[in-house]
């Protein structure tokens, strides 16, 4: 990397450098829903922080990196400034390097079993980087569901670390109260290590127009999501195998797993004709509003979920949402803007995707009216900022006391 001085993150308007670590950044969108949290939290406070990005310079399981983007370089994105690498400058021994030559009062890692973090924390560890206040944003890894897929190689490495002490004095951010019980379940750490700080969407995300018409007898319904076992798409599949009435039922997402991905693609070529089911692609940030202003409801029976961004941008744009509930969008029924369901109960999941075929257009109207108005309450509400905002500043007053 070309870096011909210490870099300096302050200035005199914002006080307090955040250095971010995040594996994949803007303009990618693979990643999912880490790369919308910090977007969103860097466009709602990148007036009052300074905030700094390193991230790869290609989109996640990319080979090649983003076309006309310079690594190496900082170059600004919105309000933060980002240094985009190439993989070999990740490695070890030149992310030393390079964490020793930057100036920063913070550094916030996403992701606990991500290589960048493990990368930083064992540098830290071995005191081979400036002692420094950590953030760390587990974004859901330890919820029931995501600890259940390669169980045992997590259970071998959080068992190392804990042994090593590498996770010792670090303020761990939960999006939401089920999030900080997952964590202390998962660690045992004391409770006052935890801090809640909602995720927040970025700035930019707007609805789109409504072109849906509904009629009784039909629905057109949408998949929208990572292809992994996380996401639980076979389950929508075989709920599919019963339903009544005209189903149109599009899937959008990247194909993380393409082992998983054959096994929906069995179930697909058994679903019976009057559900119609295909594959649309992947879907960029900016088409999502587009495309889930055009489907009657949203399906996702996941396993777990950190935020889960596409949720709220499904409600947003006026799309109900059918969800399990092991997610924080929780007592939709009651705002008539879907329904969260335990993956226990699908004959629960069967009946309301016929209940929503059924419905006419003035029926249904109800329904996506409650779930834009919802997802518009939610969208950013005052406390997710100060409750970002005390986290930050929690952690830099922690750096003013170390220097």
């Amino acid at each position: 990397m070309s870096s011909r001085k210490r870099i300096e993150f302050d200035d005199q308007r914002r006080s307090c450098g955040i250095l971010i670590v995040i594996e994949h950044y803007s303009p990618g969108y693979k990643y999912g829903g880490p790369i919308r949290s910090i977007v969103g939290l860097i466009d709602r406070l990148g007036d009052e922080f300074s905030f700094h990005v390193i991230t790869s310079d290609r989109d996640f399981k990319e080979k090649n990196p983003y076309p006309r983007l310079e690594a190496g370089a900082w170059r600004n994105v919105g309000k933060a400034a980002v240094l985009y690498l190439i993989p070999r400058e990740m490695r070890l021994r030149r992310w030393r390097r390079l964490l020793n030559r930057l100036e920063y009062k913070v550094i916030y890692l996403n992701g606990y079993f991500t290589k960048t973090t493990i990368r930083t924390l064992i540098l830290r560890f071995l005191k081979m980087i400036p002692s420094k206040p950590v953030i760390l944003a587990p974004r859901g890894e330890f919820s029931s569901g995501a600890l259940g897929l390669k169980r045992m190689k997590k259970t071998i490495y959080m068992q190392v670390a804990r042994w090593m002490r590498m996770y010792h004095h670090i303020i761990w951010q939960a999006s939401s109260e089920n999030e900080k019980r997952d964590i202390l379940r998962a660690l045992g750490l004391p409770e006052d290590e935890i801090m809640v700080a909602p995720n927040m969407v970025p700035a930019s995300v707007v609805p789109r127009d409504d072109r849906r018409v509904k009629k009784s007898g039909s629905l057109r319904m949408v998949f929208l999501s990572r292809i992994s076992r996380m996401k639980n798409l076979d389950y929508a599949l075989n709920i599919s195998m019963t339903l009544r009435g005209d189903i149109f039922f599009d899937i959008y997402g990247i194909i993380e797993d393409r082992d998983y991905w054959k096994e929906c693609q069995a179930i697909m070529k058994n679903i019976p004709g009057n559900v119609f089911v295909s594959y649309r692609g992947e879907a960029t940030p900016d088409q999502v509003p587009d495309i889930l202003s055009g489907y009657h409801l949203f399906i996702l029976p996941t396993r777990g979920e950190n935020y889960g961004h596409v949720i709220h941008e499904a409600l947003r744009a006026g799309c109900p949402v059918l969800i399990s509930d092991r997610t924080q969008w929780n007592g939709l029924e009651e705002k008539k803007a879907g329904w969260d369901i335990p993956l226990s109960r699908p004959e629960r999941f069967i009946e309301l995707i016929e209940a929503m075929t059924e419905m006419n257009e003035a029926a249904y109207h109800e329904w996506s009216t409650g779930a834009r108005r919802w997802g518009e309450t939610m969208a950013n509400p005052i406390p997710a900022v100060e409750q970002n905002r005390l986290l930050l500043t929690t952690a830099c007053q922690a750096g003013l006391r170390e220097r």
